[in-house]
């Protein structure tokens, strides 16, 4: 019912749909509800239904477009609606639009699958530093500043931030560097390093899933850099990480200074500052 899903990114979802059917099944247990079956059990459709939420979900889709969706499909496989559901003859009474349902635990269910997507599929630690969603987002500079590799490594890095820090996470900066590196994360960036030209230093930007950012105060931005740079890097998308060191593209990009805790990043920079979100790519001449 969607286009074709790219190898490695079909895993990923996969993995989410697996942990997002098995809250579904552990919240309807709890209603009393006890017909559905463990993951490695679930029938084709569902399964193939339930992976297309997650993809939906993280391109955001609504509880309500979770339930219509799952209407279509339930449909598809041969299910009408009745008085109430009954398995043996393929009838449940909530094949109805999401806003003509009565039953309030089956709008839950739908929240229930949403949000379960979204946290596994987007970011925890300082995710709203990272998508300008946290109380300060209205005070950053969105007028982008001119520098370098160079000049952000060298600021000096917080110990341990929680809240937005000063200068550097209120600042838009632009960059023109070398892009050597791009890859999906499992939070749903699409994590890529920059080389200074000069000094040869590497640091981070990340370019976040639109859904993972909902509410930010550059929404636009996000989405618009995430189509760019899922269209100039689709391998990496697949789940396939793009090594560019020996050719690497030239780039300008700006993006709010944001840094992160060192973790063993491909590319991190010694102080861990990165551009996070992205708010502009383009591949310079």
């Amino acid at each position: 019912m969607t286009a074709p899903i790219a190898p490695g990114l079909q895993a990923r979802l996969e993995q989410i749909a697996l942990v997002c059917h098995e809250a579904f099944r552990a919240w309807c247990k709890t209603l009393g509800d006890t017909g559905n079956p463990p993951w490695e059990q679930v029938e084709g459709w569902r399964r193939t239904f339930t992976v297309d939420g997650v993809r939906r979900v993280l391109d955001g889709a609504s509880p309500a477009d979770i339930h219509d969706l799952w209407v279509r499909y339930k449909t598809a496989d041969g299910w009408t609606r009745g008085a109430q559901k009954t398995p043996e003859a393929k009838q449940t009474p909530n094949l109805v639009a999401y806003d003509q349902l009565h039953n309030s635990d089956e709008m839950k269910k739908s929240a229930l699958f949403a949000s379960t997507a979204l946290t596994l599929g987007c970011g925890i630690d300082r995710w709203s530093v990272k998508t300008l969603t946290d109380t300060d987002a209205s005070r950053v500079n969105l007028s982008p500043v001119d520098s370098s590799v160079h000049d952000l490594v060298g600021l000096p890095a917080p110990a341990s931030p929680t809240a937005r820090v000063a200068p550097a996470e209120f600042t838009t900066y632009r960059i023109t560097a070398d892009l050597i590196y791009a890859k999906l994360e499992t939070d749903s960036d699409i994590h890529m390093v920059l080389r200074d030209p000069n000094s040869k230093e590497t640091m981070i930007i990340e370019a976040p899933c639109p859904a993972c950012a909902q509410g930010s105060a550059v929404t636009a931005q996000i989405a618009q850099v995430r189509q760019i740079v899922e269209a100039q890097f689709a391998q990496a998308v697949a789940g396939t990480p793009q090594d560019l060191g020996t050719s690497p593209l030239h780039v300008t990009v700006t993006g709010v200074g944001f840094f992160d805790h060192p973790h063993g990043q491909t590319g991190c920079a010694t102080n861990a500052i990165e551009l996070h979100p992205l708010l502009s790519f383009a591949v310079s001449a």
